[in-house]
């Protein structure tokens, strides 16, 4: 599990086990996909969707490294 601090609030928001374990893949799995030329890679799996749609309302904040592998950019 990994805490953060959220904006405006000092105290630490843990993630789900269960959820951080979900996400964690996702991502790794993400990476793996994204590393196939866009020619050769099959289409995104579906299973990606249910994860994403359960940590939409998380307010912890994402490791650096997650952030790196899926593009998004940090202000």
């Amino acid at each position: 599990m990994f805490t953060a601090g959220y904006l405006g609030n000092p105290e630490s928001i843990k993630m789900q086990p269960a959820l951080t374990f979900q996400f964690e893949r996702a991502v790794s799995e993400y990476a793996l996909w994204k590393a196939v030329p866009v020619e050769a890679r099959s289409d995104a799996a579906a299973w990606w969707w249910g994860t994403a749609i359960a940590a939409v309302d998380e307010k912890t904040a994402m490791p650096v490294e997650w952030c790196a592998t899926l593009g998004v950019t940090l202000y």
